[in-house]
């Protein structure tokens, strides 16, 4: 019998500095518990493989978000430099950009 693979379903959570820590545990724990499932060789390489996939989407995402952030930042140089611009107008664009990115959360990139 051939053991299924795990589901491909995520929880939506927080991208942050974080993420490298957080991978590296999942990775650890992935470790363990194929190590003491039982399964046989092909069972566990198969497990880990679809979770490795998981994890790369993971990192995928982070560096999409990453780059989007970069990118909105970059836009926001001009204001801020032609003077023109008032602590309001700056708050309303850095909101915009969180609630771009919390709306993104939820969703597949």
């Amino acid at each position: 019998m051939r053991p299924q693979a795990p589901s491909k379903r995520r929880t939506s959570r927080a991208l942050g500095l974080g993420d490298k820590a957080y991978m590296d545990g999942k990775f650890e724990a992935l470790l363990a518990a194929i190590d003491s499932s039982g399964e046989s060789m092909e069972g566990k390489i198969d497990s880990l493989s679809v979770e490795l996939g998981l994890i790369c989407e993971d990192s995928w995402k982070l560096s999409a978000r990453v780059h989007s952030l970069e990118s909105t930042l970059q836009s926001l140089i001009p204001t801020v430099q032609s003077g023109e611009h008032s602590i309001t107008t700056l708050e309303a664009q850095t909101r915009g950009l969180a609630v771009s990115l919390d709306d993104k959360e939820g969703h597949e990139l």
